[in-house]
């Protein structure tokens, strides 16, 4: 059985989202209020009632990849082609050399007709981004999906909200 992940991040990658984003879901009850931290646990609003495991947050220097899970199969914007191999090589090889990267610069070249593409650029069911600033709620479980993310665009309005399913 798959998990799904819910990033929440801004589309300009303005900075200062993700400490008034914790702030505003901390006041709805959607997470535990607290100081500024890596995870936050469950807040008390019945909606949010075991619809998550936590909340994570992350800020970098660099625009950071999303998602983090490995959910994403990806195809060449060009030729249609998987390149699904040659993404998470490219990730392996950055993450596994220790770089710090600025992923939204970062390519990979489609095996089939050898078209090097920004991972933003690369085709998938929700899409690959990156951002400096975003948050993530971890192993969502909520019974409507559609309607807990719809409620937390009513929320965080300025937020792109993206669903990965993993397994």
């Amino acid at each position: 059985m798959g998990q799904t992940s819910i990033y929440l991040f801004t589309r300009n990658d303005r900075l200062g989202f993700a400490e008034e984003a914790l702030e505003v879901l901390g006041q709805a009850g959607v997470i535990e209020p607290g100081p500024i931290a890596a995870y936050y646990g469950r807040g008390d609003a019945d909606w949010v009632d075991g619809a998550f495991e936590y909340l994570g947050a992350h800020r970098s220097p660099l625009p950071f990849i999303i998602p983090q899970d490995p959910a994403i199969e990806p195809s060449c914007p060009a030729c249609g082609g998987e390149v699904y191999e040659a993404f998470y090589d490219t990730i392996n090889e950055i993450e596994d050399e220790g770089q710090e990267v600025d992923w939204s610069k970062v390519k990979v070249t489609c095996p089939h007709c050898h078209l090097a593409s920004l991972i933003t650029a690369l085709k998938d069911a929700v899409g690959v981004f990156c951002a400096r600033e975003y948050l993530y709620l971890s192993d969502v479980n909520a019974e409507d999906l559609p309607a807990f993310e719809a409620r937390l665009h009513t929320i965080l309005p300025e937020a792109e909200i993206k669903s990965y399913g993993y397994t």
